[in-house]
């Protein structure tokens, strides 16, 4: 059998943790590469060394075991950049948010499960408004 690549693992954390399928988070076929974004801007703000013990662990244990530190600050970090399309940062003024870019904010999680979107940003032809969503499936798979 095959080892996975880190970012095969990362997808799959990314998966666990958020509880949206595969098929929403890393469709085969799109314009951004979401995962590989977020996967290297995880490298960038953790390191490559804790992102291989984080991913190796993962591999090993499944998220069932990542309860300890550091690695559940770091799973809840990249649970929250999928869901915002941004950190969270503390700062003297309490939890901020750095957005990652237009498009990770754009294409955050949270506008999937709320079936809503971005102030100023939707694909939506106009008049959606008017009919009630599809089922919460449609948006986040499972």
């Amino acid at each position: 059998m095959q080892k996975k690549t880190n970012l095969e693992l990362f997808t799959e954390l990314s998966v666990e943790a958020t509880g949206i399928s595969k098929e929403i988070l890393a469709p085969a076929v799109s314009n951004y590469d979401l995962v590989g974004t977020y996967y290297n801007e995880s490298i960038k703000k953790f390191g490559d060394y804790f992102m291989d013990k984080l991913l190796n662990r993962y591999e090993q244990y499944g998220l069932t075991k990542l309860d300890i530190e550091p690695y559940e600050e770091m799973v809840q970090q990249i649970t929250f950049l999928w869901y915002m399309g941004a950190w969270a940062v503390e700062t003297s003024f309490g939890v901020q948010t750095r957005t990652i870019s237009a498009i990770a904010y754009q294409k955050g999680m949270s506008w999937q499960v709320m079936q809503s979107h971005p102030m100023g940003y939707s694909v939506s032809r106009y008049g959606y408004w008017a009919h009630l969503p599809g089922d919460l499936e449609a948006y986040v798979g499972n």
